[in-house]
């Protein structure tokens, strides 16, 4: 929030989404008419970590939407991309995809 704030980047309210997908946030798109949407989603357990997490973030999301058009920051743990410089990055990416208008594959980070 505070990276957004400081790209001058106004952001809804965040919200918890119980037993959330990632594709919850094409409906949450949808229905807020949201420019971007970024959702964070703990990851599974059996993975190499259990406490990772992955933010996914999309330009205008649509129910039904490809894979592709998403971008994901994954790794967000202590002992990969700590919290704070992922937030960061996302924030930085999120300001790229309000520019560029686009995200996913088609926007050239």
């Amino acid at each position: 929030m505070q990276g957004l704030k400081s790209y001058g980047i106004d952001c809804g309210t965040p919200f918890f989404v119980k037993y959330g997908r990632v594709g919850a946030m094409d409906q949450v798109s949808e229905i807020t008419g949201a420019d971007v949407t970024c959702v964070l989603i703990g990851e599974r357990p059996g993975l190499i970590t259990a406490e990772s997490m992955s933010a996914y973030i999309a330009y205008k999301a649509t129910v039904g939407m490809p894979e592709a058009r998403r971008t994901v920051v994954s790794n967000i743990h202590k002992d990969g991309t700590i919290p704070a410089e992922a937030g960061a990055h996302i924030a930085e990416i999120i300001k790229k995809i309000l520019d560029a208008k686009a995200s996913g594959t088609d926007l050239k980070l």
